[in-house]
């Protein structure tokens, strides 16, 4: 999160910011750049030894795709790890077809962009682990397991997830030490009134989802 809002930093401000030991943030930068997940971006100018070195996250790690079902649309967006914008659109559905809609989404943007390694789907249902338990307003997908299905014809992970749970989580690039406040948010729009609780940065999910 540091390197992805701060660009750039030296291991001595990597541990000022976060507190941890030299050792802890030494093995974290040094994984990073194993699995490509980070990367030398330059050399800071010296205090007086030797100059430190920068480290920032690699742009070209991984992308994701978001998926979001409203009011007969499908909109998706591919981000880059620090979420830019590489490609979006939009697509007509209707609830009869929504599902085979983004499974076809899933499939033909995966094949395009081999970068793309995680997906995350935003419907208007009770979900549980990816499970859709109920869909109100299109009760043929009740109890349907569209992550399963979606990793298993795709190949990368997929996050499946209720849309106003969604927006809560997201909530979390907009409000100041987030991980420690309790929000509630709240949508009135064309599909009736939906609402998100986060507490202490934790989005709640019931019993069912």
């Amino acid at each position: 999160d540091i390197l992805i809002k701060e660009k750039e930093q030296t291991i001595p401000q990597l541990i000022e910011k976060t507190s941890l030991s030299l050792p802890t943030v030494t093995r974290a930068v040094e994984y990073g750049i194993e699995i490509g997940l980070l990367q030398q971006n330059s050399v800071a100018e010296s205090t007086g030894g030797r100059k430190p070195k920068c480290y920032c996250v690699n742009s070209n790690y991984a992308d994701l795709l978001l998926i979001y079902y409203s009011d007969g649309k499908l909109f998706y967006r591919i981000l880059n790890i620090l979420s830019k914008t590489v490609f979006e659109n939009e697509i007509n559905t209707n609830l009869a077809s929504v599902l085979s809609d983004i499974e076809k989404i899933m499939v033909e943007e995966v094949s395009k962009n081999k970068n793309i390694k995680v997906a995350v789907i935003s419907i208007n249902g009770v979900i549980k682990d990816g499970n859709i338990i109920e869909w109100w307003a299109n009760p043929q997908a009740n109890n349907y397991n569209l992550k399963e299905h979606l990793e298993n014809i795709a190949g990368i992970s997929v996050v499946v997830e209720n849309d106003m749970k969604t927006v809560t989580k997201a909530c979390g690039e907009y409000v100041e030490q987030y991980q420690e406040k309790n929000i509630v948010s709240v949508q009135f729009g064309h599909n009736g009134f939906g609402s998100g609780i986060s507490i202490n940065g934790k989005v709640l999910h019931g019993k069912s989802g």
